[in-house]
């Protein structure tokens, strides 16, 4: 159910997301999983939160984020906070994202999730540009740059290197 949850996700289909992973987490529940309950929370939170049902997204984020820690797994807890944070950007709420960012970004560094972390930065620096606090938004900029180029990701370079010159653009 989860998987075809997250497919119908990656289809902007989320009337047919939310039913399948709703079936999953229903599930996991009844057998006690609660790693797969925590797992199926947080795809229902993304699913919510590109349905732009900001509300809920964050009910299934913070659902998966308790449910993670009752399990001590931080990895966990840090994509829920990077999610979470996600929501509070989409709705503009950049004061309650960039604490969120940088608190997962600190979590993940500290595990050795460097993919993670560097998500989160990346999303700060996003986040700093829409606040026109350019200075910040170049600090993040930078390692996030530093980091895709270190590890060969092409894209996600291309996604630096724009995102760099719209920041010189203003």
């Amino acid at each position: 159910y989860n998987n075809i949850g997250t497919t119908y996700t990656n289809q902007s289909k989320y009337d047919s997301a939310a039913f399948y992973l709703i079936k999953a987490l229903r599930e996991a529940e009844a057998l006690g999983l609660k790693p797969a309950q925590a797992m199926y929370a947080m795809n229902l939170g993304i699913a919510c939160e590109r349905n732009h049902d900001y509300e809920l997204a964050l009910q299934y984020q913070r659902q998966a984020r308790r449910l993670y820690e009752e399990e001590s797994d931080s990895a966990g807890m840090v994509k829920c906070m990077i999610n979470e944070a996600s929501v509070f950007y989409a709705q503009e709420q950049y004061a309650e994202a960039l604490p969120l960012y940088r608190i997962a970004s600190e979590i993940a560094g500290r595990i050795g999730k460097d993919h993670d972390r560097y998500i989160a930065i990346g999303d700060m620096a996003l986040t700093y540009m829409d606040l026109a606090v350019y200075d910040s938004a170049l600090f993040y900029l930078r390692q996030s740059l530093a980091y895709h180029l270190d590890t060969g990701n092409d894209p996600a370079t291309a996604i630096d290197l724009s995102n760099m010159g719209m920041l010189y653009a203003n």
